[in-house]
């Protein structure tokens, strides 16, 4: 008896950096991310977007040296002029910022037709990331999320710009944007997409200095279906690596309800117990697919640490 499971995309840790300041570029391809997302929008300063889009091409080699995939953040009302600039072999992904409508995805999505065959990339292989994160976007979220087949989900919102959209502060001691975030990740899984990690408690993407606390809240994220969450601080890359991948008891379950279930649907029956629980196929499926994950986060590993390796000798 046998699932059909794709073979799952692991993007346990992002580590956005500024696409223009070298040291940053030269260093990030050390740092283990999975996914590297080399940033034109908030952390690159106006007087300098110029400079960052300019930088783009040269760095995507660089920070891909340890294995990473590499994406873009454009800035949302430069868009045009920022993808033009990012989208060169080597790039994965455009991270598309405060996606309000999905004309504006379309409009990106169609760009991207454009360009690709251009600068010898396969057609249609840049994915397409919209971020929500104003209330328009809330509301229109589901339509951006189908308006191409580059989006394979909506993220956000993460943190102040939909706060100051809503009129409020963020309180360090609440995550107050938690319904609007577990509300887009049902969309996203809705339409065969998996949301990233959710932090609870209130903790940001731009706090690091506590690493067992950071796995902590990943194995946590983990539990409840998290893959992966996203940090401006090199630290916390290796915690979220350890806590979004998982442990050998939970690959040892998950086997052990696949060979369970199985045994049971060969021997007629539609259910089986395992630990305590009636697990039907549907669990069986579910399990299935966590050790399909599993394997790849150590096949990455593998990867990356080939990657390293080679990138050390060269």
């Amino acid at each position: 008896m046998a699932w059909e499971t794709p073979p799952p995309r692991v993007s346990r840790s992002t580590l956005i950096l500024p696409a223009h300041v070298e040291r940053f570029v030269a260093a990030a391809w050390r740092r283990g991310a999975d996914h590297i997302l080399l940033d034109l929008e908030d952390s690159v300063a106006p007087e300098a977007k110029a400079e960052a889009r300019a930088a783009v091409r040269a760095a995507i080699p660089i920070v891909a040296r340890g294995g990473a995939t590499v994406g873009v953040r454009v800035n949302h009302d430069s868009w045009e002029q920022d993808v033009s600039a990012a989208l060169w072999p080597g790039l994965s992904s455009i991270a598309f910022p405060k996606a309000e409508s999905a004309e504006e995805v379309r409009a990106v999505s169609a760009l991207l037709d454009r360009l690709e065959p251009q600068r010898d990339i396969e057609p249609g292989a840049t994915r397409l990331s919209p971020a929500i994160e104003t209330v328009l976007g809330y509301v229109n979220a589901e339509e951006i999320a189908q308006a191409s087949p580059r989006v394979g989900g909506v993220g956000g919102p993460a943190g102040v710009d939909f706060a100051v959209d809503l009129g409020f502060e963020l309180d360090a001691s609440l995550d107050q944007l938690e319904p609007a975030r577990g509300a887009l990740d049902l969309l996203s899984r809705s339409l065969g997409g998996r949301g990233g990690g959710r932090w609870q408690s209130g903790q940001a993407i731009t706090e690091y200095g506590d690493e067992a606390r950071f796995t902590a809240a990943a194995r946590v994220s983990l539990r409840n279906g998290g893959r992966g969450s996203t940090g401006i601080h090199p630290s916390v890359i290796a915690p979220f690596n350890d806590g979004y991948t998982p442990l050998d008891e939970q690959i040892e379950e998950a086997r052990a309800i696949v060979d369970a279930v199985t045994a049971a649907l060969l021997a007629g029956q539609g259910s089986a117990i395992v630990n305590g629980r009636r697990l039907s196929a549907r669990n069986a499926r579910a399990a299935r697919e966590f050790v399909a994950y599993a394997e790849a986060c150590r096949a990455l590993d593998r990867r990356k640490q080939r990657a390293v390796t080679r990138a050390e000798e060269g």
